[in-house]
């Protein structure tokens, strides 16, 4: 009678587990396992989860020594599975055996702030020179090739690119132009998104849309700098979206519970005097105003590449 008692609670026991349990797997791997020296290292790590679960894109700069991140590539996600793909391009500059080893990804369960971490495993690749022999003499990797030469052929070809040289330098001097002053053009670095962002916002406060009644004009025009700037930083179309849609992915991508909420009540706001024809008070209006601000400065990465131009 105790067997079968301790054999019901333990299949019990079992059971509430597995109810309860919130599974997450984590792979790591790369595109191949040798490469030369400078190569480009396609190294990815992917996460299958249980619904429920956040996950916080992790950070290679301190783990992977002796190589380097060349370029962190845009998440990735994989229909309505929870499957989310990080994928960077790194490299390494010396001849060795590298073993990335595991990376740690944390998560969060449901609502909890109480940061959980999954480790990867460990990767092996190899980095090596071409190989050098110091006794052989000094010669080409490859042969030159050799082409037969068709003389009439390339005689035929000089020809042809005289007369038409000829044809283009007659019709150059009967229709050309007079010269105009040339214009040394200037290119300007392309500005790192967050600070684009950051700018928009300094223009909409001096625009003073809400002290002059233009209401529902200011918080379209705030909604939408914060909107674009999901685009740039987390590559979704959060502009054609809903603020629902726009959080579902939020609740994704943002490793930051507080922000994931600032998000959600600055969204519905804006919604509520769009939409409900709401009238908010002016410190909503400038609480508002503050969250924006918050939201660019706290979500902004701290070191990355956008476009050719370092984030600072």
């Amino acid at each position: 009678m105790i067997k079968v008692f301790r054999l019901i609670v333990i299949t019990i026991l079992f059971f509430t587990v597995n109810i309860f349990a919130q599974n997450i797997t984590v792979t790591a791997g790369t595109d191949t396992t040798d490469y030369l020296v400078g190569d480009y290292i396609t190294f990815t790590i992917r996460a299958e989860y249980d619904e429920g679960i956040k996950i916080s894109p992790p950070t290679l700069t301190d783990n992977i020594e002796p190589l380097e991140v060349i370029k962190v590539l845009p998440v990735s996600f994989e229909g309505e599975k929870g499957i989310q793909q990080f994928n960077y391009i790194i490299s390494g500059y010396d001849s060795a055996r590298v073993v990335i080893p595991p990376i740690p990804i944390t998560y969060f369960i449901g609502n909890s702030s109480e940061p959980q971490t999954v480790n990867t495993n460990e990767v092996e690749i190899f980095i090596h020179t071409l190989p050098v022999n110091p006794q052989a003499d000094i010669k080409d990797v490859k042969e030159p090739l050799r082409i037969s030469i068709d003389w009439f052929f390339w005689l035929m070809v000089i020809i042809i690119i005289l007369l038409l040289s000829l044809l283009a330098y007659f019709l150059y001097k009967k229709f050309k132009k007079p010269v105009e002053e040339s214009r040394e053009i200037r290119r300007v670095p392309p500005m790192p998104y967050h600070r684009v962002a950051l700018k928009a916002l300094d223009n909409l406060k001096a625009k003073k849309l809400w002290q002059q009644g233009k209401v529902k004009e200011f918080h379209s025009e705030l909604t939408g700098i914060i909107r674009k700037y999901f685009e740039d930083r987390y590559h979704f179309n959060s502009l054609e979206m809903t603020s629902a849609e726009t959080m579902k992915v939020i609740n994704r991508v943002m490793d930051n519970q507080k922000m994931i909420d600032t998000t959600n009540k600055f969204l519905n706001n804006a919604d509520m005097v769009k939409f409900a024809k709401f009238v908010p008070l002016p410190t909503v209006n400038e609480e508002m105003m503050k969250q924006a601000y918050e939201i660019v400065l706290k979500t902004k990465p701290d070191d990355e590449i956008q476009n050719g131009v370092r984030s600072v």
